[in-house]
């Protein structure tokens, strides 16, 4: 779960046909709020974004325009076919009670 206006850490890891960790080409991000609309312009993620083979995160601050939930795509292309990985993050406007 996140607040709004944290800094969420999204992270995709992507695998081969045979279950190998590998480097996609082309990688984009796409943020959507509670509908599933994008949410502004595809983010190019490059080598800066990687953590190791085969996964990549980005930095995103929440806005409050996601709603409830953000979901988060990270796609490319791998051995020459499209490969997509998305998630979920909650939102809420502020921190639950203990």
């Amino acid at each position: 779960m996140a607040i709004v206006g944290d800094t969420i850490r999204l992270k995709a890891k992507f695998y081969t046909w045979t279950g190998v960790v590998a480097d996609p080409e082309n990688i984009k991000l796409r943020i959507f709020n509670s509908y599933r609309k994008q949410l502004g312009e595809d983010i190019q993620i490059g080598h800066e974004h990687r953590v190791e083979a085969g996964t990549y995160q980005y930095e995103y601050t929440s806005t409050g325009q996601e709603g409830s939930i953000l979901f988060f795509e990270f796609s490319g292309t791998l051995e020459g076919m499209p490969i997509t990985n998305r998630s979920k993050v909650p939102i809420e406007w502020i921190k639950p009670s203990k």
